[in-house]
């Protein structure tokens, strides 16, 4: 199945933190939190097939630097 709005807007905005487009990182963040208001870190840590924790460590740290809550 198609992955949710609220996490294609969250994995852009980690991207575009990752590339340093701090704006474009703030304006997908807060498409993730506007379709889902309790759109969280901790959520996706839960829902993510990650074989290896580096990988969701990875992208916890591009949401962090994008503004999406723990």
């Amino acid at each position: 199945s198609p992955m949710p709005l609220d996490f294609v807007e969250a994995y852009l905005a980690a991207c575009h933190a990752y590339l340093g487009h701090e704006d474009e990182a703030h304006r997908h963040a807060a498409a993730a939190l506007k379709l889902t208001p309790g759109f969280s870190i901790a959520i996706c840590r839960d829902v993510e097939p990650f074989r290896h924790a580096r990988d969701i460590d990875h992208l916890a740290e591009g949401f962090r630097l994008a503004g999406l809550p723990e």
